[in-house]
């Protein structure tokens, strides 16, 4: 019959062309050259699948992915190229151990389906692991955990996460049941980025990422509608040159980020320069919000709408620079300000400033501000500024807060 190319080429391969039926193959496979091909792995247990470096596996049947994961104890490892037109590689329960690496290239092709679905009920036990160099890119998210399933192993990624709308999604389909969870967390490694042309990251309504976000990378922005917590610090972005740009961190309304030690912590010269944008509920053990060892700046700042709550055992918000605290030692500051039309709240100190610290965009108060000790404590040396006088004020006071 020929070869027939519709839309867009699908990859670029090595000297040989496999193509096989469109009924999907099930069992193990080793792919060494350029092939179209739709893979099954499963319903038997513990089989693998390898995509070789120079070699390519295309969806010849663009209505089913390129590789369905139906078998637990299942393992795909892909060095080469796996692309299809629609959801490249999807997982479905009931099925556990399953495990995805990539060093290679995962992507839809055109502008929908997924990059990685984890569907119905799976668990990748074994995680999603995309290494330093690896992109894993879909035409609507690249990442999607949906309907009662979960990544227990987690997501780590050293490589690109790319969505036509969301990088990661956990989602729930219907809003008020089947929630999903990447109870294995999440951690965006130094000089990685999860990025998507609405949003980096999003938590639907109900679902979580149980095990918490570690940025040192990029993020261009996080939606909660859910929960994100874990021990230790749910939501933690460290080290020089890690950033959440874009919209930010959105915590919507019946939200919650929470975390034994704090909710939300900017550490050791990181940044979230798209800001704190909170609707819902952000609370730590110690510590709401956290920014200790970082300049947190340019413009951002911590917005807590009317309903919101940021709280803490000891501090609502604390801006420290003492080396007890981790990444410590650097003074820091929140130089796009604190607007409080919410709850913040401490056992000491609503907001602490401590250790030669600023809050250079003012702290502007229009809500409850409140401590066991102070409602607002500055100590050893520390400023509330008004950076070049822009807002014209370092402390505003609208409504009181108890002292």
């Amino acid at each position: 019959m020929g070869i027939g190319n519709v839309g867009r080429a699908f990859l670029l391969g090595t000297s040989a062309l496999v193509m096989t039926s469109a009924v999907a193959d099930a069992d193990s496979f080793d792919i060494t050259v350029l092939t179209f091909a739709n893979k099954t792995l499963g319903p038997a247990a513990g089989e693998t699948g390898t995509v070789q470096a120079g070699a390519g596996l295309g969806a010849f049947d663009v209505s089913l992915p390129a590789v369905d994961i139906v078998g637990s104890g299942a393992t795909l490892t892909n060095h080469g190229t796996i692309t299809a037109i629609g959801t490249v590689v999807r997982a479905t329960g009931p099925i556990s151990g399953v495990s995805v690496t990539n060093s290679g290239l995962i992507r839809t092709t055109i502008g929908f389906g997924k990059g990685v679905l984890v569907s119905t009920g799976a668990d990748l036990t074994g995680g999603v692991l995309n290494q330093a160099g690896a992109t894993i890119s879909g035409g609507v998210t690249g990442i999607d955990v949906f309907k009662t399933s979960d990544i227990s192993g987690g997501v780590d990624n050293s490589g690109t996460i790319f969505g036509g709308t969301i990088g990661i999604n956990v989602n729930a389909p219907g809003l008020t049941s089947n929630p999903s969870d990447i109870s294995g967390g999440i951690l965006n490694q130094a000089g990685a980025a999860i990025s998507g042309g609405v949003t980096g990251v999003h938590v639907d309504i109900i679902s979580a990422i149980s095990g918490g976000i570690d940025n040192q990378g990029l993020i261009t922005g996080v939606r909660n509608q859910g929960t994100i917590s874990r021990a230790g610090t749910a939501f933690a972005v460290t080290g020089a040159g890690a950033d959440i740009t874009g919209q930010g961190v959105l915590n919507e309304v019946v939200a919650t980020i929470s975390g034994t030690f704090a909710g939300l912590g900017v550490t050791s010269g990181a940044n979230i320069s798209g800001g704190v944008d909170n609707s819902g509920l952000v609370k730590g053990g110690v510590i709401g919000v956290l920014v200790t060892g970082a300049v947190a700046g340019p413009g951002i700042g911590v917005l807590n709408q009317v309903g919101g709550t940021i709280s803490g055992g000891q501090f609502g918000i604390a801006v420290v620079g003492s080396a007890s605290l981790p990444g410590g030692g650097t003074p820091s500051d929140i130089s796009g300000g604190v607007d409080n039309s919410g709850t913040i709240s401490g056992g000491n100190s609503g907001i602490g400033i401590l250790s030669g610290s600023d809050i250079s965009g003012g702290v502007d108060n229009g809500g409850v501000l409140s401590g066991g000790s102070f409602g607002l404590w500055v100590a050893g040396g520390s400023d509330i500024s008004d950076a070049g006088g822009a807002r014209g004020f370092g402390v505003r006071n609208q409504v009181g807060w108890p002292r």
